[in-house]
Formats: C-alpha cells, structure tokens, sequence
C-alpha cells in the first residue's frame, strides 16, 4: 500500500515546472532526427488512440444538454488522479484554491468580480433571488416577487429553481420565445410593463444554444428597475464578448456552472458554480449564498485552469465549435434536415429532422452505438421531431462522417421495414 509520502512524490512528479523542463530537455536533442518523426499533438494523439483502441466499444455520444466533455490533458487527469488521494484541504488551503479560480477565471470578463462557491449553481441562484427578494422588503411596502425566467433556459434548471423556490414566496414565471429566432423577443417582456418584477434571469448562450438579444434585455430590465441575472459557463464566456460590456454595465450577475472548466461528463455530479458582478458584493451576500466551504471537484478545477488556464479553454470552445459547424452543414445537406432557428448557434444546435418518427430514429442510431443529441419534444412540445446537438473538441472528422452517414441512411429507410439492429441502450 502506497504511503502519503509516495502520493506527494507522485504530485510532484505531475508538476508543470518539470514537465515543461522535460520539453526543454527534449527540445535540446538533435534536430535532425527529430525532423524524421512525425509529431501530433496531445489532442490529436489521444484521439487517434481513443478511436483505434474504443472501435464500437464506447457510444459515439452527440448529446450535451449544458455537460461538456471536452478534452482533458494527461498532466490534468494525472494531477486529479493524486488529487482523489489527497488529505482533505485545510480552510487556508481551500481559500487559496477558491482564489485561485477567481483569478483565472477574472480574464473572461475584466470588469466583473468573480466568486467562485463550491454549491451548485441552481443553489446557488435559488440563494441569490431568496436574497434579493428579501432585500426588496426594506425599500417597498410590499416585496416584489415575480422572477421572469425565459421558455429558452435549461427546463431540468426551471423544474428544480421553482421547487427550491416553492415555499419562499417568490413567483417564477416563464416567458415564452420567438419561434423563428429560438430568444425571447422584447415584445414578449413587454407584456409584464405594468408589473412590479424583482429579476429577469437568461441563457448565455440559451439552451438551445442561442444568444439572447442581451442588449434589449438589459434596458428593458433597467427601465423596470430589477435585477438582471445571466447564465453561462467559462467554455462559452472564453469565446463570446463579455456580457457586461454588452449592457454596458447594465448586467447586475452573472453565474453558472463550473463543469467544462476541467471536469469530465462521468466527474461532474454536483458541480462547483461561480458567481460574476459588476461590483463587489457585500460580506452579507457571499456568506448567504455560500452553504459549504469546498468540495474536491474545486481542486480538479483548479488543476486544469492552472496548468491550461483561459487559452485551454477558449482552444477547446473554438475546435467544439469548428467540429458542430462541420456536423450541422453536413446534416442540413440531407434531404429533410435543416437548422430550426436562425439565430446562430454555439456549443450546441437544434436540428430538425421532418416527416419521420424521431424516437425511432433515435432508437435505431442507438443500435448502431450512437447518442446523437438530445429529444426536446418531450419538455418543448412545439419543436416535435427537433434534437439539440452538440460537438466536442474530440470529436474527429471520421465521427462526423460517420454520425452523418448514418443518419442519411435512417432518414432514408425509416419508412421501410426498419433497421434490423436492436438497440443497445434506451434513449
């Protein structure tokens, strides 16, 4: 049985400082035979060995639904690996981790103070509007209680926000969206002008992958003097300018999930969250919304943005995007499959596929060992026969071709006698 000791050496033998001396070391070798070699990159490397090796082992997996599972370097999964073994952090040590994310995570967005907490982020937004509503009691007659909350926000986050806010007195309301644009439009606000509202919550991007028309939100909002509360993730932020430039300060917090900042699908589980304002909230706030101390996930993050840091991340978010661009012009050529909305789309798409019967279809995809993105019909009953989509940075262009063969195939046979293969799993 290994000791503590031998799990120290082993965290030090995962330290950047060495490893960049190894590529130092290696750099200083003999170019000439180098140049002999044929070199990939890690991403590249761990791809081409996950496809040689998996073959139909592993489902080809194209449903995301807000979890990301993008690419991990060896020294990050060596280091969390350590990590699992790890004595749990003193109080000094979690603050140091906790201040370490806030500042790594601070390049995103400049303008804006981060806080980093290790509570879910619906905690932690169910928290900030119990808050928020009862801060309105000091300064109206009576507390303003109506939280407008767009159709287009995830509805696993809308179910589980309205039952933490049951029995608070706070009314969440649900606005519906423009069924062209996919976003909710300023006419659908404007129907609440004669109301007292207490916040305006919204995607950054929106579930469907969207970007909502942030500008017209935050003045709308503004007008009505209320809370204006976005949601998002370091992957989109990393990419997309900030949010609080875009309202022109008019964005009072800014708050999401710390999944894809260095934490696989199969690690996520109750997650870590941030929280982002245009000014430094009060000790009262941060000591209400901040339930527990640290969790373990808090160290892998830490982990991952301290040996990628934001360019990993905006590296990762660029090839995802580049890979679902590539995936959604493929699919748009085969007759019958087009986008549904015309606002353009990041990390994630809505597709539609007409005429057929969509849960057959993916059932029959699922024989054939392939997730292919997420069935909305069930919670979005207008958008029948639409999937959400998404790429990640490891998908390679031969999944593509594969994913999108097939689906021509289904598309073309399903009104025959059906696909022989049985599925392998539910969807």
């Amino acid at each position: 049985m290994l000791s503590d000791d031998d799990f120290q050496q082993i965290s030090k033998d995962c330290d950047l400082q060495q490893y960049k001396l190894i590529q130092e070391m290696r750099s200083s070798v003999d170019h000439a035979t180098d140049s002999k070699m044929s070199v990939l990159p890690e991403l590249e490397l761990t791809a081409l060995l996950s496809a040689r090796s998996a073959q139909d082992n592993i489902a080809l997996n194209f449903l995301s639904a807000g979890s990301y599972n993008n690419f991990l370097p060896a020294i990050v999964k060596a280091e969390q690996q350590c990590l699992d073994f790890a004595k749990t952090l003193s109080n000094k040590a979690a603050d140091n981790v906790i201040q370490n994310i806030g500042n790594q995570l601070s390049a995103v967005a400049e303008t804006a103070s981060w806080y980093v907490f290790a509570d879910d982020y619906i905690t932690l937004l169910a928290n900030l509007l119990i808050f928020c509503h009862r801060e309105s009691t000091q300064f109206e007659s009576q507390a303003v209680s109506k939280v407008l909350i767009p159709a287009t926000v995830s509805p696993v986050l809308r179910q589980a926000l309205r039952s933490q806010l049951k029995y608070q007195d706070i009314d969440l309301v649900i606005v519906d969206y423009d069924k062209i644009s996919g976003c909710i439009s300023l006419q659908q606000l404007e129907q609440f002008d004669d109301e007292n509202i207490l916040a305006v919550v919204f995607g950054w991007p929106n579930f469907f992958g969207l970007l909502e028309e942030i500008t017209l939100i935050s003045q709308w909002a503004n007008n009505r003097e209320c809370q204006l509360i976005g949601l998002s993730n370091p992957l989109s932020l990393s990419v997309l300018s900030s949010p609080f430039e875009l309202t022109d300060g008019k964005l009072d917090y800014l708050l999401g999930d710390l999944q894809g900042s260095g934490l696989a699908v199969n690690q996520s589980g109750i997650s870590a969250s941030f929280l982002a304002s245009r000014q430094a909230i009060s000790g009262e706030l941060k000591s209400y919304l901040r339930s527990q101390k640290y969790n373990r996930k808090l160290s892998f993050i830490d982990a991952y943005l301290s040996q990628s840091g934001i360019s990993g991340l905006t590296q990762s978010a660029n090839k995802s995007n580049q890979n679902l661009n590539l995936l959604v012009e493929k699919l748009c050529s085969i007759d019958g499959v087009s986008k549904k909305f015309t606002t353009t789309a990041i990390n994630e798409c809505v597709i539609e596929i007409a005429q057929i019967d969509i849960e057959k279809a993916l059932k029959i995809l699922a024989g054939h060992n392939m997730v292919f993105g997420y069935l909305l019909q069930h919670e979005f009953p207008e958008l029948a026969n639409c999937v959400l989509i998404y790429c990640s940075d490891q998908h390679t262009q031969s999944d593509i071709e594969k994913v999108v063969k097939k689906v021509e195939t289904v598309v073309k046979n399903l009104s025959t006698a059906g696909c022989p293969v049985k599925p392998k799993f539910n969807v």
